[in-house]
């Protein structure tokens, strides 16, 4: 009986909206208050092209269904760590592997694209670009205009945009 009542409060307690305006499965950031990340299981295509337009259907107009949502912009060490760690828990829910990458906002605009391409960072939410997180090696090539994370090491990677992967959104609650 006890073992039955532990588990309704824990999928009572994960299933139920949180008062803390974040929406179902969603967590609250411990970085920022008003900020809540979502992860969600899926095949999305990041950008379809070099001038940072989201495809209908895409990973960015898919968090564009929440309040203020978008996909998670990172601006700072802290913010990529509490998402990392979130993307390590969550993810075992769904039995996904944590070597898997997710599309997070990050996206190369450029207004020239081939040999001597001019690019630069951006988010999706128009934050400032300021911090990086790439893999060794990693970064702006040819057709890899868009940024995933590596849950496993919370490692950015520049892939090609129309590649499918699961998404982390961000909200904001005010």
């Amino acid at each position: 009986m006890l073992l039955f009542l532990v588990f309704t409060l824990f999928v009572g307690v994960y299933s139920a909206p949180a008062s803390n305006g974040c929406p179902d499965g969603g967590v609250q950031s411990s970085v920022n208050s008003s900020t809540c990340y979502l992860y969600v299981n899926g095949s999305f295509m990041h950008l379809e092209d070099f001038g940072g337009n989201s495809p209908p259907d895409g990973a960015e107009d898919y968090c564009r269904k929440y309040p203020n949502g978008h996909l998670a912009s990172i601006s700072d060490a802290f913010t990529n760590k509490f998402i990392t760690d979130y993307l390590q828990k969550v993810i075992v829910t769904f039995g996904a592997d944590p070597r898997s990458l997710v599309w997070i906002g990050g996206y190369a605009y450029c207004t020239q694209v081939g040999l001597g391409a001019d690019c630069n960072w951006n988010w999706t939410d128009a934050d400032n670009f300021s911090y990086y997180n790439f893999e060794n090696g990693s970064g702006y090539e040819f057709f890899d205009t868009s940024i995933a994370i590596k849950p496993s090491t919370g490692k950015w990677f520049s892939e090609n945009g129309k590649n499918l992967y699961s998404i982390i959104c961000e909200m904001t609650t005010n």
